[in-house]
């Protein structure tokens, strides 16, 4: 009985040993690499990858590896709580996040930012073994607590704000088109600089095009992070064979006032029908020839097959700026009409089981935060905090649809939400909402709330029971105002400039 045992021993311990040296088929799930992308105030009509006229060639190359999406939204009409919605995965009144914070220095004065209780992205992905980079506009607090390498960045090249100079001005290669908020070229504060690095060093990079600086910082860090060269918390990490996984934020102002592009970038463009919108067209070629940049080198470094790529935009189009394309969707930024919050929406899981797939569902940015947990949490741990849907059975191809659910909007007086096709929006202009089906009625053109009182009352209720988990704005600077948009008057909610 004893030899049996030591035999059985012996058996189970080379057994054991084989499996640990692949004598198994069965291949252990990693963490995928996480690169996001991101955009200024873009409308989705114009991109060649949704049908538009402006090329964009290596936006369709993320979505010949994925799904892209024909429906989604930003869950909120202005740049910061927008993106305080992205990395947070919860709607951004939760946290008191309502409003745009404004210009860096009106906010540093106030100490605005997102509070220490809104658990971000790069907080949870840091916590599974991730480093964590961001490049680009931050916008989410200018005072020293909110600086992004005290709040989950590992790595940050960028401004604190939303929007800054491109490129000095008059520069030679250069063309500039005033808008309202920019009646000259400009020159950075020292509130706008380009940061880098703990210490918040200042880039002096004037004489370069911001947009392509930026894809270069970004490529460099790519090529660094897989060479094992690149600096993280820990030395001894950074040097072992195997770059941890990476969780990386291209936030590009592009194409963001002011309004500022290259005269090689209006080469071949398509006339777009005023020069807001030829300037804003050669901005968006600048943005997609560096997405090809960020792609090339993912790929060169061996790393584009196991990566997550997410591309979306803050919001929609620039209404103040005068770069809307007045086609299907009404509107445009800061307000809740289709051209505000719809935005462009590209998720590619190169290891996945879709490519070139399209999908018209109701999707929020809400969701992106979800499916990138979905992915990189290998335990499977649900995050009750989270709001938004993973999507990852649809890139995994086990399903194109969802159960119906509500979508909400909220900088009071504005208030919308989207259920079923159906869209209620309350402008404040008067006390009753109007209603619209998306679905025939792309650009909200006919009122039918007066023929569906049911429905309205169902998507009133449902409005006021999402509003009792909000909580008061934790500050207000922005303004409520009407503003002509292709034609028609809009009642928006932005920040003062």
């Amino acid at each position: 009985m004893r030899f049996r045992l030591q035999q059985l021993f012996i058996l189970t311990a080379i057994s054991a040993l084989l499996g640990a040296c692949g004598g198994s088929d069965t291949k252990a799930p990693t963490q995928p690499h996480v690169i996001w992308i991101t955009a200024g105030d873009l409308a989705l009509e114009d991109l060649s990858v949704y049908g538009g006229p402006i090329p964009t060639p290596n936006m369709e190359r993320i979505a010949a590896l994925g799904v892209t999406f024909d429906t989604a939204y930003a869950a909120a009409a202005q740049a910061g709580p927008a993106r305080a919605a992205l990395v947070t995965g919860r709607y951004p009144q939760r946290f008191g996040f309502t409003y745009d914070l404004g210009p860096v220095r009106p906010a540093m004065v106030a100490s605005s930012g997102m509070p220490d209780n809104a658990e971000m992205i790069q907080d949870r992905l840091r916590a599974l073994g991730y480093t964590t980079a961001l490049f680009g506009s931050w916008s989410l607090g200018a005072r020293t607590e909110f600086y992004p390498m005290r709040r989950g960045f590992d790595d940050f090249w960028g401004t604190l704000g939303d929007s800054t100079s491109y490129i000095a001005p008059r520069a030679e290669n250069a063309v500039f088109t005033k808008t309202p908020n920019y009646r000259l070229p400009p020159s950075r504060s020292r509130f706008d600089m380009v940061f880098v690095g703990p210490m918040a060093d200042t880039v002096q990079n004037f004489k370069r095009y911001l947009t392509d600086d930026m894809g270069e910082e970004v490529a460099r860090y790519i090529r660094l992070h897989f060479s094992g060269d690149v600096t993280t918390r820990d030395a001894e990490t950074a040097a072992q064979d195997a770059p941890k996984p990476l969780f990386l934020w291209a936030s590009f102002h592009a194409p963001r006032v002011p309004l500022t592009a290259l005269k090689s970038d209006f080469d071949g463009l398509p006339d777009l029908g005023s020069e807001e919108r030829n300037t804003y067209g050669a901005m968006v070629r600048a943005l997609d020839r560096n997405i090809g940049l960020i792609l090339d080198t993912l790929e060169d470094s061996g790393a584009l097959e196991d990566a997550i790529i997410v591309f979306s935009a803050d919001r929609g189009c620039d209404a103040v700026a005068g770069t809307c394309p007045c086609g299907t969707l009404r509107g445009g930024a800061s307000s809740f009409r289709e051209g505000g919050i719809r935005i462009p929406l590209i998720v590619a899981f190169p290891g996945g089981e879709q490519a070139s797939t399209r999908i018209d569902l109701p999707i929020i940015s809400l969701d992106i935060a979800a499916t990138v947990m979905d992915y990189a949490d290998l335990e499977d741990r649900l995050i009750p905090e989270f709001e938004g849907r993973s999507l990852r059975e649809i890139l995994d191809g086990k399903t194109r649809r969802f159960e119906t659910r509500p979508l909400y909007w909220e900088q009071t007086p504005l208030i919308a939400i989207r259920m079923d096709g159906k869209k209620l929006l309350q402008d404040g202009q008067n006390n009753r909402a109007a209603l619209y089906d998306l679905t025939t009625d792309p650009r909200e053109q006919t009122d039918l709330a007066d023929d569906n009182r049911y429905l309205v009352s169902d998507l009133e209720t449902r409005l006021s029971v999402w509003q009792q988990s909000n909580i008061f704005p934790a500050w207000e600077t922005s303004k409520y105002e009407p503003l002509m948009i292709c034609g028609e008057t809009e009642f928006v909610v932005q920040a003062d400039r």
